[in-house]
């Protein structure tokens, strides 16, 4: 009985886990470099692949050393090409200590 309880919790996180990963949505994404140093704006080049007849919308979020939000922002990438290179700035009310994409879904 606790064998198959386990399997099943076990399933359900990597179902969850997998969901996360942009695979079910239909776009995935990449962080290729991020510039937190300086305290009031960071800056982040991603790639992002998706149909390319599509529209995707993507947040970007900006934390601080807590892990609280210091800034976010969502980017639309227009339908035309399957895999983009984006560069964006982001405005930020403090210091960033790190950036990611929150989620990439199409539109």
């Amino acid at each position: 009985m606790i064998g198959v309880l386990v399997a099943i919790v076990a399933g359900g996180w990597g179902y969850v886990m997998w969901s996360m990963t942009g695979s079910s949505t239909g776009v995935s994404n990449q962080i290729i470099y991020f510039d937190v140093n300086r305290a009031d704006q960071v800056e982040i080049t991603f790639e992002v692949a998706k149909p390319e007849d599509r529209t995707a919308v993507c947040r970007i979020r900006a934390t601080d050393v807590n892990h609280a939000e210091v800034g976010a922002k969502e980017v639309r990438i227009p339908p035309g090409e399957g895999t983009k290179t984006l560069k964006e700035r982001l405005d930020t009310s403090a210091q960033a200590t790190s950036v990611h994409i929150q989620y990439c879904n199409l539109v």
